[in-house]
């Protein structure tokens, strides 16, 4: 199946995982998300778990993550 990540279109065993796809787009921003200081969204700003299911045609975004002020 084709989904995108930023502006890059992969091609992706059915079943697989939001992991699975970042680890193939690029190990260090895969790094940069389990740390923490990135996070995966969908399309619509949603954030996405990395053990998330992925369909055909999905569009992903690596995003730096938001820093949630202490109260």
């Amino acid at each position: 199946m084709r989904i995108r990540i930023n502006e890059t279109e992969l091609e992706i065993f059915s079943g697989a995982r939001v992991n699975d796809a970042l680890l193939k787009y690029s190990k260090d921003q895969y790094r940069a998300v389990v740390r923490g200081e990135k996070q995966v969204t969908d399309q619509w700003n949603h954030p996405l778990e990395l053990e998330g299911e992925l369909s055909q045609d999905q569009q992903l975004y690596v995003i730096h993550n938001p820093v949630i002020p202490n109260k």
